[in-house]
């Protein structure tokens, strides 16, 4: 079972394999800016 690399190792990975690093770091970025605006909905749907 292969695990997500989530602490920074996803940039190394892509890059060693040739992959595209620069849409793996946008999508990053977007999922974590998307998560910085609905956690606070759910916080406040949860309580």
């Amino acid at each position: 079972m292969r695990r997500v690399d989530n602490d920074g190792l996803g940039l190394v990975t892509y890059d060693r394999f040739k992959l595209d690093v620069a849409l793996y770091a946008e999508a990053v970025t977007l999922t974590t800016l998307l998560s910085l605006l609905t956690l606070p909905l759910w916080l406040q749907a949860v309580s």
